[in-house]
């Protein structure tokens, strides 16, 4: 249990630990932290070249971005693309207000739910609520809903679409 305060574990440790050898990522996550972002940048950049790194956005669509924002999920997709054609942000063009944390190192495969956005109030400072996921069935549940955000063929029922294509 991960709650940023006494009761829990630290969060943001705990996933920052788990990206120093990760070999793949999926982060779907309602809101972000462009100081996180650019604070993690090498970490994601690391995983990218192990295997792949794909972040998802589900709010920015539908409020007003920052300018610094912009530029570094831009700068940011850019990096990863390079990297790795399977790698780099992605928005929803629906609202998408859920926290999922998927990563995959050599020796674990890790899934986070909870309330904690990929920021740094969601990482620390808020009293936020998370929990590991360690039943093979819900993680199979997860990792599905996963591939319907990252991957949904079928045009008409996609909401997560890769940065270049969504114009914010």
């Amino acid at each position: 249990m991960f709650t940023n305060s006494k009761v829990g574990q630290n969060f943001g440790k705990e996933i920052e630990s788990k990206l120093k050898d990760a070999t793949h990522l999926e982060i779907a996550s309602g809101y972000f932290s462009y100081r996180l972002l650019d604070k993690l940048t090498p970490n994601l950049k690391k995983i990218a070249k192990r295997g792949s790194c794909k972040l998802l956005f589900g709010m920015i669509f539908h409020e007003k971005a920052t300018k610094s924002q912009r530029d570094c999920i831009t700068k940011l997709d850019n990096e990863l693309k390079k990297i790795n054609s399977d790698s780099g942000v992605f928005l929803t063009i629906e609202q998408y207000h859920g926290k999922i944390f998927h990563i995959v190192g050599t020796n674990y495969q890790n899934i986070y739910i909870g309330s904690s956005n990929f920021s740094n109030s969601g990482f620390k400072t808020y009293r936020e609520f998370n929990l590991q996921i360690t039943n093979e069935n819900d993680k199979i549940k997860v990792k599905n809903f996963l591939n319907y955000l990252f991957h949904e063929k079928d045009n008409s029922k996609k909401i997560g679409f890769p940065l270049g294509s969504v114009d914010l």
